[in-house]
């Protein structure tokens, strides 16, 4: 069922550092008379005067590590909630993910595979349409395609993160192929499906109003070497599952 967005939490920017410490992280010490500036040294033999070390040099305001993603933005970025698991779907050729009409006008700022396959690479696809995919293979449509990103890796919860980030108007059509692993003769691609009971739609929202989930399909694509061909819709079968992080409003704003 529908529920309020998930706020994903990222890492600071740079200026975000910025504030004061308070005094209790740092005390500030008392030099001796005269004082001495922060760039004299003190003889080893003065065991009086203390010097304060210049804020730069404070272990408090050292940088953290940076996480695995590198999205930094200054708007609330979140996560579209997605169906729990069921199972996983393999095959050398084939695509599996959703499709779904927005409801406002918000802007993709990455993708993710769920990785229950535990495979080290995961390919990603993302199509904006004018209407929705056609209900069966022998219409499948075929364009639309904004961003596709095979190979990427899936350590540390990698997020491939589309150059420009898509923007996405109201009523659009958005569709989303995903899958991990490599599809050729020696490999295998897989999906993560929706769990059982949940049909071939499930109910999300984007921005706190309500969206629809539909199952989006390929018998021919392969994105873990390039763009799918074609698609189309496969309801009622189950959604392959795809996380999108998104922030409303436009990209640029």
């Amino acid at each position: 069922g529908s529920s309020a967005p998930h706020v994903v939490t990222f890492p600071p920017t740079e200026e975000e550092h910025s504030e004061t410490l308070p005094s209790d992280v740092w005390p500030s010490s008392k030099p001796t008379e005269p004082s001495i500036p922060p760039s004299t040294s003190v003889a080893a033999t003065d065991t009086h005067s203390v010097v304060t070390p210049p804020p730069s040099l404070r272990p408090s305001e050292i940088q953290p590590t940076i996480q695995s993603s590198t999205l930094t933005p200054t708007r609330p970025t979140f996560t579209m909630e997605l169906c729990d698991h069921s199972r996983t779907w393999s095959t050398n050729v084939g695509g599996r993910g959703l499709w779904f009409q927005s409801p406002a006008e918000f802007c993709i700022v990455g993708l993710r595979v769920p990785n229950e396959a535990d495979q080290p690479m995961q390919s990603v696809e993302a199509f904006l349409m004018d209407s929705p995919p056609p209900e069966s293979s022998g219409t499948a449509a075929s364009g639309g395609s904004v961003f596709c990103a095979p190979g990427e890796p899936t350590a540390e919860d990698h997020i491939a993160v589309p150059e420009p980030k898509i923007d996405v108007s109201l009523g659009k059509y958005v569709g989303l192929f995903g899958s991990t692993g490599t599809a050729n003769a020696y490999g295998k691609q897989s999906s993560s499906w929706c769990a059982s009971g949940t049909g071939g739609t499930f109910k999300t929202t984007i921005g706190g109003h309500e969206v629809t989930l539909n199952k989006l399909k390929s018998d021919s694509a392969n994105i873990a070497s390039g763009p799918a061909p074609n698609y189309y819709s496969d309801n009622p079968h189950g959604v392959g599952r795809v996380e999108m992080f998104y922030k409303m409003g436009k990209c640029a704003a």
